[in-house]
């Protein structure tokens, strides 16, 4: 989908704004001065082709049931579509004319709502790797001067107190506990292993005495420590 024109109609302070964007272009720049509407225009976008949220901050020109935005969008199958919407849940979706859209034209419109907006852009930056605490699942090989691992019970295939268990006695591990075991010991070695400097690791699962000792152990007794007010088993030292 290509977005050709958006017609900030009553939006932010903008009134009857139209922003055109070549058809064959590969790259369109919106630039501006400081409080031009670079940022409204972004979320005009968003409200768009997403609905307008229940409260707004662009109604302080106009009033919120006076919100309008508009757009000429060309489809993947070359047809170009031109609609408006208006901030209101009944018959918000009109043509360029203002009236009501054929149901299957909504269909298509309403069809880009799968997902809200904000998700998406967020799952983009998460898959850059730009998020504050971005999961690095396939980091072999990478390393970072400070690493926080935090360990819970969130996975169906990851148990790491059952694994810590385990651990206390590789030999003896059932068979049919052998692929749960290598699973977990791999990731939890590719976590711990990435620091150059600093590792801190962080259970949210309750863990029993034998896998504190494991623990103990790998990292020193004096090295787990519990922060969950006592909820932990505890054998001779704070975990």
């Amino acid at each position: 989908m290509r977005l050709i024109t958006l017609h900030l109609e009553r939006y932010g302070h903008f009134t009857d704004k139209i922003l055109n964007f070549r058809p064959d272009a590969c790259l369109h720049i919106v630039y501006g001065p400081n409080e031009a509407g670079k940022s409204s225009s972004l979320e005009a976008i968003k409200d768009l082709f997403f609905g307008f949220g229940t409260r707004t901050l662009y109604d302080f020109v106009h009033p919120g049931n006076r919100l309008s935005l508009g757009a000429s969008i060309v489809g993947k199958d070359g047809r170009q579509l031109s609609f408006k919407r208006r901030k209101g849940n009944k018959n918000a979706i009109t043509d360029d004319q203002g009236s009501s859209l054929p149901d299957d034209i909504i269909t298509r419109v309403r069809g880009i709502r799968a997902r809200p907006y904000s998700e998406m852009m967020a799952l983009v930056k998460y898959l850059d790797g730009h998020t504050p605490f971005a999961t690095k699942h396939s980091v072999k090989g990478d390393e970072f001067e400070n690493v926080l691992v935090v360990l819970g019970r969130g996975w169906n295939q990851y148990n790491f107190d059952q694994f810590l268990e385990l651990s206390a006695s590789p030999a003896t591990i059932p068979a049919d506990k052998r692929d749960f075991f290598e699973r977990n010991r791999n990731l939890f070695y590719v976590c711990c292993s990435r620091p150059t400097t600093r590792l801190a690791l962080l259970f949210t699962q309750v863990l029993s005495n034998s896998s504190l000792q494991t623990l103990r152990a790998w990292f020193g007794a004096d090295h787990v420590h519990d922060v969950g007010g006592g909820q932990f088993p505890v054998a001779n030292h704070s975990a």
